[in-house]
């Protein structure tokens, strides 16, 4: 769980900042960025030091085929979740979340990267769920079961297999207050046959009937969507991204 507590504070007489939607909690200021289009983080009169979650789009659940038979897509991974705390100084920074066409989220130069989609069956398998692979993060998805899907990796846990009657579920997402609630983001997408959505975000894989589609993931989450069956089965979409910046609302307006 990541606790926005720290002594963090802005720099100079009064700075101004712009940008996002402004919420408070306690004697913090938060600014959440939702966007998929480029938008503006403005800081004049001085620097502002902060705390940041920035998360990547979640993967695409894997399609679903007939390939010697009905078989079933991988649940897509959780994007990158990116938290920390650094300081801007004056000036505009392009803030965007990113979504399947951008592919990241962006806050300044702090990039998320979008999560892996999952796997389409084959003719042997299902889709293996995809993984989650990011710097020293490394979490895989769920192996296929013999005609269902893997689920999809999250930011804080692996996926797991599927089997001969049920998708695999979705890996864990990580848990976040930096928005004043505690909220989960980039968990993994469950693969078909039922698979579940890891953390209550990511899409639910498809039913076990021909053409099933994945669910999608829950919107500015970054958790990946579910995995899809049979011929024509499209995947779940995974989850736009989020950015979020929290600073003490003292000597800031």
């Amino acid at each position: 769980m990541f606790s926005a507590r720290g002594g963090f504070f802005s720099t100079g007489d009064i700075v101004v900042v712009t940008g996002g939607t402004l919420t408070y909690d306690g004697n913090y200021s938060i600014r959440t960025f939702t966007s998929t289009s480029n938008v503006t983080l403005s800081i004049s009169g001085g620097n502002l030091s902060f705390e940041y979650l920035v998360v990547g789009p979640g993967g695409s659940g894997g399609a679903g085929t007939l390939d010697s038979g009905q078989k079933a897509g991988g649940g897509g991974a959780g994007g990158e979740a990116l938290i920390g705390n650094t300081t801007f100084t004056s000036g505009n920074y392009t803030v965007r979340c990113g979504n399947l066409s951008t592919g990241s989220t962006l806050l300044g130069s702090i990039t998320a990267n979008i999560g892996y989609s999952g796997n389409i069956g084959n003719s042997t398998n299902g889709g293996k769920g995809g993984d989650s692979a990011f710097g020293n993060i490394v979490y895989t998805g769920g192996n296929a079961g013999t005609v269902t899907g893997g689920g999809g990796a999250g930011q804080g846990g692996n996926g797991t297999s599927g089997n001969a009657t049920i998708g695999g579920n979705g890996g864990a997402g990580i848990s976040s207050n930096i928005s004043g609630t505690l909220t989960f983001y980039a968990a993994g997408g469950g693969g078909a046959w039922d698979g579940t959505g890891g953390s209550s975000i990511g899409g639910n894989g498809s039913a076990n009937t021909t053409g099933a589609d994945g669910a999608n993931a829950a919107n500015n989450t970054g958790a990946g969507g579910g995995g899809a069956y049979g011929s024509g089965g499209v995947g779940g979409r995974g989850g736009t991204g989020i950015a979020i910046i929290r600073y003490l609302t003292a000597g800031t307006s």
